[in-house]
């Protein structure tokens, strides 16, 4: 899978999780509803910094839109951590820290 292919594989899961409209994502980027569509869509390619202009429409950095974690299980928790809406995020953390104490050295009892 090409850098492309994941940048957009990644703003779609983006935009369904998020609700975003194409229309509020090309007012972030400065570009129309056509370009948007034949991008997402694998006609065209985007350039670095439209790259950087669509991860931040969703509140990302370019270095979040295309990080790629060598383990997939690592990928897999990131990507969709990602996808989740702003508000959502420290409920996704707090699951996460929770799940994690369940493998830290057992609790002293009282």
């Amino acid at each position: 899978m090409s850098l492309q292919d994941a940048a957009r594989a990644t703003i779609r899961e983006w935009i369904a999780s998020t609700g975003t409209t194409q229309t509020t994502i090309c007012a972030g980027i400065g570009r129309n509803q056509p370009w948007l569509s034949r991008y997402l869509s694998g006609d065209i390619d985007a350039d670095i910094d439209t790259l950087d202009q669509l991860a931040r429409v969703f509140g990302h950095t370019l270095w979040g839109l295309l990080q790629v974690p060598s383990d997939q299980d690592d990928a897999e928790v990131i990507r969709l951590y990602r996808a989740l809406r702003q508000e959502a995020r420290p409920v996704g953390k707090a699951v996460l820290r929770e799940m994690g104490q369940g493998h830290a050295a057992p609790r002293p009892r009282r």
